[in-house]
């Protein structure tokens, strides 16, 4: 579930998931997630920069 959806406040623009103005940098876990979508890769080449609307748990 995607952390809008959560109530958490997340810098956002677009709702739509294709903005990129979700970033946020993982500092612990990011093995825990999924591999990045062809949006988050569109949007972010840095290995620990994931779109908060994107990342899912594996």
């Amino acid at each position: 579930m995607p952390p809008l959806w959560q109530g958490i406040p997340l810098d956002h623009k677009c709702k739509k998931r294709t903005c990129g103005r979700c970033a946020v940098t993982l500092l612990a876990g990011a093995h825990f997630l999924a591999p990045k979508t062809r949006r988050e890769r569109e949007k972010t080449n840095q290995p620990m920069k994931r779109l908060a609307c994107q990342a899912r748990m594996k």
